[in-house]
């Protein structure tokens, strides 16, 4: 039995946030993809002001053992709102924290692609570019030099993230850019 109470945004749900000079940044979840102890990750939409639909990823923080309830309207409220603050802290900071570690020298991230972190709803949101089309699970290396690049490229990201003490462990081919 699922002892996952947490209750998802719905397909279609419109998530409307605001940049640092005031802009309106508007996503459109698709659907549920995944939960994690400290999120539930959706995939969804964003359009762009050139009218380009760019696919992504957006990990919504509402942390499991918290007993965080969603209202009608999608608002989360805690039973014990410290701990939610830290959590949302928590969350904020590892976004910081990853924007620098993915990232290693002249290379790209090859691994994930963070676009900003918002706040609304009462809790925090982390989009990220995706494209299903432009991951190693869909991607067929043309060359020896091609595949010897690609796994370069995620060993120097994985070094970097190890030496600073961490361990990413959620390597395979989805989430390989």
């Amino acid at each position: 039995e699922n002892m996952d109470s947490r209750i998802a945004l719905p397909g279609g749900t419109t998530l409307r946030f605001f940049d640092k000079s005031g802009g309106a940044v508007v996503f459109d979840i698709v659907r549920e993809i995944g939960r994690g102890g400290s999120c539930i990750v959706y995939d969804a939409v964003y359009t762009a002001n050139t009218g380009d639909v760019k696919h992504i990823r957006i990990k919504e923080c509402y942390p499991y053992k918290l007993r965080i309830e969603r209202g009608e309207n999608g608002y989360l409220k805690a039973a014990n709102n410290l701990l939610f603050e830290n959590a949302k802290e928590k969350f904020k900071s590892d976004f910081s924290l990853g924007n620098g570690l993915f990232y290693s020298g002249d290379l790209f991230d090859a691994l994930t692609n963070t676009i900003d972190i918002y706040s609304g709803n009462g809790t925090v949101y982390l989009a990220s570019e995706y494209s299903a089309e432009n991951t190693l699970a869909s991607y067929c290396p043309k060359s020896l030099k091609d595949c010897i690049s690609i796994v370069r490229q995620v060993a120097c990201i994985l070094q970097k993230i190890h030496s600073e003490g961490y361990l990413y462990l959620d390597i395979k081919p989805d989430n390989v850019l």
